[in-house]
């Protein structure tokens, strides 16, 4: 049986429970909002805190001692608390704008069949350019800025993140062409910037970046390029052999900054070929030796 107060509690509407206790779940929100990071939006809390408040109207038993209002506080903050730990403290809005933006790159390379450029995928949402980079400086926040779904190195980052403990950021997944941009807009605005990255990869001949420390080795240890030729290739192309034999980079410096010339707006990859031979003769002396 339900005493008097349960009863009274049941027979409120909760409209007018929530107008009644929203002060409480914006004192427990805003409380706790000091003491997490900027990343975390007040409104996400608050919208967790109702739950929690509704929970309470439900669950409340008068019969144990603590009043009503100390019964919610209790709830609100426990319902924050839940949302706060699934960690993903990013607004659902920013969600909604990553899903845009990948889903917008992934036709704009399938239509054009290479990377996409920021004034086409700005394009193809409707938006201007600085629009379209301050979405992706949103999407950029708190979170570690990955590639393609299901990839190799999202696999080894998400096992590094569990590893080394990181739970105060979230790996969000999207392609090459929106991590690249996202690392170019935070460099213009000298913003921190967490990224999946590769070497030899153009990023690091234009952008002074450098790798996280790996002391337990949960990424892996240094790959290597490697050629693959096939069965006769020698007998019957044996210059080309040669070139394949022989071929080979003196340090990864140089294929990012021709991969970096070619990342140019109306570049043509030839032009900066002879110019690459130009300004390593040697090198490539070495890879048409016969």
């Amino acid at each position: 049986m339900m005493n008097k107060a349960q009863a009274y509690h049941r027979q409120q509407d909760p409209n007018r429970l929530v107008e009644r206790y929203a002060g409480l779940v914006k004192r427990i929100g805003q409380h706790m909002l000091a003491r997490l990071p900027s990343s975390v939006q007040l409104d996400d809390l608050l919208q967790a805190g109702m739950i929690g408040l509704l929970d309470a109207y439900r669950n409340y038993d008068a019969g144990k001692g603590a009043s009503f209002e100390t019964y919610a506080g209790i709830r609100i903050r426990g319902a924050m608390i839940d949302e706060i730990r699934q960690g993903d403290w990013v607004p659902r809005s920013v969600h909604r704008n990553t899903r845009r933006i990948s889903d917008a790159i992934h036709d704009v390379e399938k239509e054009h069949g290479r990377d996409a450029r920021d004034t086409e995928v700005a394009a193809k949402l409707d938006i201007g350019l600085a629009e379209y980079h301050s979405m992706l400086n949103d999407t950029a926040c708190g979170r570690i800025v990955g590639i393609d779904v299901g990839s190799g190195l999202m696999r080894l980052t998400s096992k590094a993140m569990r590893d080394y403990g990181i739970t105060q950021l979230q790996l969000v997944p999207g392609s090459g062409a929106s991590m690249a941009t996202s690392l170019t807009d935070a460099v213009f605005k000298r913003e921190w910037i967490v990224v999946t990255a590769w070497s030899p990869h153009w990023m690091f001949s234009r952008w002074p970046m450098h790798y996280l420390d790996d002391p337990l080795g949960s990424l892996g240890k240094e790959e290597g390029i490697f050629k693959v030729g096939r069965k006769g290739l020698k007998k019957d192309h044996p210059e080309a052999w040669a070139f394949l034999t022989n071929f080979r980079y003196e340090d990864p410096g140089q294929l990012q900054r021709l991969m970096d010339w070619n990342q140019e707006k109306g570049t043509d990859p030839l032009k900066n070929a002879h110019r690459f031979m130009k300004e390593h003769p040697q090198l490539v002396e070495a890879w048409l030796k016969k």
